[in-house]
């Protein structure tokens, strides 16, 4: 291929990770804004943990985290076996409150198929797409536990106003 067109190539790619939201293709995503990067970071971490993937890399100041593969699929035609990946990233959102998650998973097969015991021995692993069922269905736990793990509109009014009389009651007689 020449630089030329390696360089178009890359360019295209620039701009379609740009019309994407930053995250790309075959991702999924949720805007997120009601608890912070810390514990959004780990309820991620937990989630995909929770689906059966062992986290192999993480970077909590990259906002990524990447599993292992996990060989614990068959195909449906052919009765292959599959191996799948998880891929996170949280971006903060461009104004400023909240992040962004996208998930993907990578799943490859093997089409020789003949290491059904040890499929991580076997050679000759090939594309088999994306599995945006099990991506959307972590996103949809993730946003469950986040809407766990957010204090309620009813509960926020009450703690503020909570501390509104404990400041209140601090003050001495002699200064109000």
């Amino acid at each position: 291929m020449s630089s030329t067109n390696r360089f178009f190539l890359q360019a295209a790619a620039v701009l379609l990770l740009a019309a994407a939201g930053g995250c790309g293709t075959h991702w999924h995503t949720l805007d997120v804004d009601t608890i912070n990067y810390y514990d959004l970071y780990n309820l991620t971490q937990q989630t995909i943990c929770g689906e059966g993937f062992k986290i192999a890399a993480n970077d909590m100041h990259e906002g990524t985290i990447e599993s292992d593969w996990n060989y614990d699929k068959m195909t449906d035609v052919g009765r292959f076996p599959i191996r799948r990946m998880v891929e996170a990233k949280i971006d903060p959102l461009d104004e400023g409150e909240g992040f962004t998650v996208c998930v993907r998973i990578d799943q490859e097969a093997n089409r020789e198929g003949y290491r059904l015991m040890t499929p991580e021995l076997s050679e000759g692993w090939e594309e088999y797409g994306w599995d945006d069922e099990v991506a959307g269905l972590i996103l949809k736990k993730l946003e469950l536990q986040v809407g766990e793990f957010s204090p309620s509109e009813e509960f926020k009014e009450r703690h503020r106003k909570a501390m509104e009389l404990k400041t209140e009651s601090r003050v001495p007689d002699t200064l109000k």
